[in-house]
């Protein structure tokens, strides 16, 4: 097709190809257990905008949502109610954003893949754990991956492989959110985030746990929740932990381990709390190999019961 307008409703599969430059996708479903793929084709840019509710059964089934901009084409939704629904989400755009930073692509699925070569801000509204895996996932070396987690009762994301946005010390970054009661884990020894920055949010779930640390390899890092938090840092050199983008809960703890070989390094820049110096919260920091922990100034104590 060559059309600005979409709308597709059938109970079988829908595979559409669009040559134009941009595309409102209205409301559209196709059968429970079927594929809904549509492909923009415009060599310069083909967008898409999700202009209404578009589902492929729901957000457990067996049902797939592929949608794919070309060249500087963008994937983006309308407004909030715009969801994109079906177990499997897959996006796909060349030089162009996935959402924004000030309106994410709105999904609600449980699986997710992603490819681009820009960035991708991405809003899953799930009541359950969001698997990502590093075989369906790929983001620019400077670009971000966002992936926020918004079911009240609890959204979680469960990290199925090694992930990367560029390297641990280039300008790439990884947000990721849980939500309500929702967790941040990975699922086993490969599966490590690598960015520059990586910037871990929760609620009242744990990030990691004490039998399986969140696997990271990065520069610069930011936690921010209200239970507790064990993190696995693979890098060699410096992690700057500072005090304005770190959080924990006052009876939680906070696990921050070096791993690297050579020399894993931890530097506090600020004052870092897990509650008062006679309360039940706990800080551990663990050095590797030749690395060192230190404190950047006169004023960056760690203050935790133990």
């Amino acid at each position: 097709i060559d059309a600005g307008n979409l709308s597709v409703n059938t109970l079988l599969n829908a595979y559409v190809n669009d040559s134009a430059s941009n595309v409102n996708f209205g409301n559209s479903s196709v059968g429970s257990a079927n594929t809904l793929s549509l492909n923009m084709s415009n060599s310069t840019a083909g967008s898409i905008v999700v202009d209404g509710r578009v589902s492929a059964g729901t957000d457990t089934g067996s049902g797939a949502i592929d949608l794919t901009a070309s060249g500087a084409g963008t994937l983006a939704s309308s407004a909030s109610g715009d969801v994109l629904t079906a177990g499997s989400i897959n996006l796909i755009s060349s030089t162009g954003n996935i959402g924004s930073s000030s309106q994410s692509l709105l999904i609600d699925a449980n699986n997710l893949s992603v490819n681009n070569q820009a960035s991708a801000y991405i809003n899953d509204s799930y009541n359950g754990v969001l698997n990502v895996s590093n075989s369906n996932l790929a983001i620019g070396p400077s670009g971000v991956l966002n992936i926020a987690m918004s079911n009240a009762t609890a959204g979680s994301i469960l990290v199925n492989g090694a992930l990367s946005v560029g390297t641990d010390t280039g300008s790439g970054a990884i947000d990721l959110t849980a939500s309500g009661t929702g967790t941040l884990a990975s699922s086993a020894s490969g599966d490590v985030l690598t960015a520059g920055s990586i910037n871990l949010i929760s609620s009242t779930g744990n990030i990691g746990s004490s039998t399986q640390s969140l696997l990271i390899d990065a520069i610069n890092l930011s936690v921010n929740n209200q239970a507790s938090a064990y993190i696995n840092d693979s890098y060699n050199g410096v992690l700057n932990v500072s005090n304005s983008n770190l959080a924990i809960s006052s009876s939680g703890v906070l696990d921050i381990a070096m791993s690297n070989a050579t020399a894993g390094s931890i530097l506090v820049n600020g004052a870092l709390s897990v509650g008062s110096d006679t309360g039940s919260g706990a800080i551990d920091l663990t050095a590797s190999g030749a690395g060192t922990l230190a404190s950047s100034a006169s004023g960056d104590v760690l203050t935790a019961g133990s």
